[in-house]
Parts: C-alpha cells; sequence; structure tokens
C-alpha cells in the first residue's frame, strides 16, 4: 500500500460520535492489506481496475470506493440468502409436519379465538433453527470482512441514563408503529388475509412460555442487533451514515415475513440505527429492542389470558408511554453526550449511485425475489 493511500486514509475525519479508540481500530481496518471491503482513497495514477458490472475503469478515488461498496453488498446480499435458506427450511419443515402450526407467531385473529397450543418439538425447531441462522451469518461475516469486534460491539460508555432515555423513544416508536400495523391488518382483513400480531409462541405449559419470553425478548435482541446494527451498520458507515442506517433499515426489514410487521419494524429498524449512531455504542439498540420486545410480550401475554383486561393495560400503558416520552426525549437531547450531529463519511458517491448500486447487486436482487416468495407463502389466509 503506497504512503499516500495510508497518509490519505488517516488524515480523513471521521465519526464524532464514536471514541478515539473507535475511530483508529477502523482506519487500521480500512488500512489491512487485501481489505476487500474497506473504501479506500486511491489516487488516480492513469491506472485500471476491474469493477463488477462495469469493467475495466480508470482507478481514481470514486472508482475505488464503488468497487468496495458493491464486494460489501455482494457479502450483505449473500449473508441474507444464507439466511433466507434457513427460514425457508423451517417453514417447509413445519408444512410437511403440521400445516396448521403457527409457529413463533400470534395473529390478530387469534386474539379472540382459541387456537392450537404450540408442541415442543415446533418450538426447539424454531429457537435452534434462528439461533444457527444468526450465528452463521454472525460468522459468515466475521470471516470475510475481519470487523474487529471492538467496531462491532461498540460502547462509547453512553451510560445508563442515555439507554435508559432512549428505550423510551423507542417505545414511543413501537405504540406508534403498532397503531400503524393494527389499522393495516384491519384493511388487508377485506382481502383475506390475517397479520402477525405478535412474535411468541402461544402455550400455557411453563417451560415453553420460559424459552418464549427467553427467546424473544434476550436471545433474538442480542442476535439480531449483533448482526445488523453490529456488523452489517458498521460495515457500511463508511459510505454513510445515512446511507447505512437507511439500507441496513430495509434490508433486516424484509427479513420478517409479513406486511404490516415489515413498515413496523423499518420505522423501528431505523431509529434503532440513528440511536446507535448519535449514542456511539451496538448495546444502545440492544437495550431498547430487548425491553422493549419484553413489553410487548408481557402486554400481549396478560391480553390473551383476559381479553377485556389486556385492552385496558394496553391503552394504559400505551398513554403513560406517550406522556413519559415528551419529558424523556426532552432529557436526551440536553445531554452532551448523545451527538446531535454525526458527521458523514467523506463518500464520493452520490445517494441515486449508491441506490442504483443497491438494487444492481446481483446476490441483493436474488434474495429480494425469494423473500418475496416466502412472505407470499408464509401470508395466513382467514
Amino acid at each position: 500500500m503506497s504512503e499516500e493511500v495510508r497518509t490519505a486514509v488517516e488524515s480523513e475525519p471521521y465519526f464524532e460520535a464514536q471514541s478515539e479508540e473507535y475511530n483508529n481500530v477502523y482506519r487500521k481496518w480500512r488500512l489491512e492489506e487485501g481489505n476487500r471491503y474497506a473504501r479506500r482513497i486511491s489516487p488516480d495514477d492513469g491506472s485500471h481496475s476491474y469493477v463488477p458490472g462495469q469493467g475495466f475503469v480508470r482507478k481514481t478515488v470514486l472508482g475505488s470506493e464503488e468497487n468496495a461498496l458493491h464486494n460489501c453488498l455482494f457479502l450483505v446480499g449473500a449473508v441474507l440468502l444464507v439466511m433466507l435458506a434457513f427460514d425457508a427450511a423451517i417453514y417447509f419443515i413445519i408444512q410437511m409436519a403440521d400445516p396448521s402450526a403457527a409457529g413463533n407467531n400470534v395473529y390478530f385473529t387469534q386474539r379472540t379465538e382459541d387456537a392450537p397450543e404450540v408442541p415442543m418439538w415446533l418450538v426447539l425447531l424454531v429457537v435452534g433453527g434462528n439461533c444457527l441462522k444468526y450465528v452463521t451469518a454472525i460468522g459468515i461475516f466475521k470471516m470475510r470482512t475481519r470487523l474487529p469486534m471492538r467496531l462491532v460491539m461498540a460502547d462509547r460508555g453512553s451510560g445508563a441514563i442515555v439507554s435508559f432515555n432512549a428505550t423510551v423513544v423507542m417505545m414511543m416508536v413501537m405504540v406508534s408503529g403498532k397503531l400503524a400495523a393494527m389499522l393495516l391488518s384491519h384493511v388487508l382483513r377485506y382481502v383475506s388475509v390475517d397479520s402477525v400480531y405478535v412474535y411468541m409462541f402461544r402455550s400455557t405449559e411453563t417451560p415453553i412460555v420460559l424459552i418464549s419470553f427467553v427467546y424473544n425478548c434476550i436471545i433474538f435482541p442480542v442476535l439480531f442487533e449483533l448482526l445488523f446494527r453490529g456488523f452489517m451498520l458498521q460495515l457500511m458507515r463508511q459510505f454513510g451514515d445515512r446511507f447505512a442506517v437507511t439500507l441496513v433499515a430495509g434490508l433486516c426489514s424484509l427479513t420478517f415475513y409479513d406486511i404490516p410487521n415489515i413498515f413496523y419494524c423499518c420505522c423501528c429498524s431505523a431509529v434503532l440505527g440513528v440511536y446507535v449512531i448519535r449514542t456511539g455504542s451496538t448495546w444502545t439498540a440492544v437495550y431498547m429492542h430487548s425491553i422493549t420486545n419484553a413489553l410487548i410480550y408481557i402486554l400481549t401475554g396478560i391480553g390473551l389470558i383476559n381479553p377485556d383486561v389486556g385492552r385496558v393495560t394496553e391503552i394504559v400503558v400505551f398513554f403513560l408511554i406517550c406522556l413519559v416520552t415528551l419529558f424523556m426525549y426532552s432529557r436526551l437531547m440536553d445531554i452532551n453526550r448523545f451527538t446531535r450531529n454525526s458527521k458523514d463519511a467523506q463518500s464520493t458517491i452520490s445517494p441515486d449511485k449508491k441506490f442504483i448500486t443497491v438494487i444492481s447487486t446481483t446476490t441483493l436482487a436474488v434474495w429480494f425475489v425469494f423473500s418475496m416468495v416466502l412472505l407470499v407463502l408464509e401470508t395466513r389466509f382467514i
């Protein structure tokens, strides 16, 4: 690597919400020899290099960044395809064993009607399969990118106050998102489509209830955020924070094969990404996701046991969240450690060019098509 490239990378302004250690580790990772996923500043020396989809192009600053972006997007698409294969395998196994089984889903129509309880074999299949799916995806990202864990699990030491306030704001987003999802589910019922109300295993057996709570409120949030807000978001930040947050929010929402929840999860994911960047900590997303899931889980459980009590409890809790959020958000903005203006990396690719690169990446395009197929297959009709 030329001294000119090394100097250019080291002199770039970096992420102001992160610690100096984080920025130094990120620079060091970008300067590693043979790193195909790092954005570098390549001087225009008249030479040419191969860019997928474009052929041999003049090696410039723009060409070097486009090549790195394509490599990152190709890897992301490949990982998503692997995850899709796990989801499809779990779906077809359940369909062959018991087509009426709902899996880790409680649908809107099941809130007020009796539904068959989930057997233990299905719980173990879904939990084990999903854990293996995320561990495999994380392992692929780690082996291919060699992204240091100090970047993946970034922690600037924002503190409990910031994490708590951010979680309260996330609950407000959850309230708004759930209301929107509920309205959309009512619209879809006119075309006989049932929607997922909450992700949980419906059962009265104590072991299944405990497994369901631990998985949905602890294990799943940790693995999900480690993959999407850890590896994927931190990898894509070198091309700009806004681009990274938007891309990851869109991609991870499509891993939920339910139309109302796609929009709900996209909004939540965008908020999680923004808070990770502004607080400088991936753990903020883990706390926000885990606590929000636990609240939804408990409220839903009360509603399934006693619909009347559950409905009143939901209204009271949601009203309190809306009331407290206004105060907490003002507190959050007054805390100096919560950065208001995180700067983007010095990306040379225009937003429209980035969008074209995303939709033209082969693995992402294939994954999107097959994810839509699985979404249709998993759609429950009334």
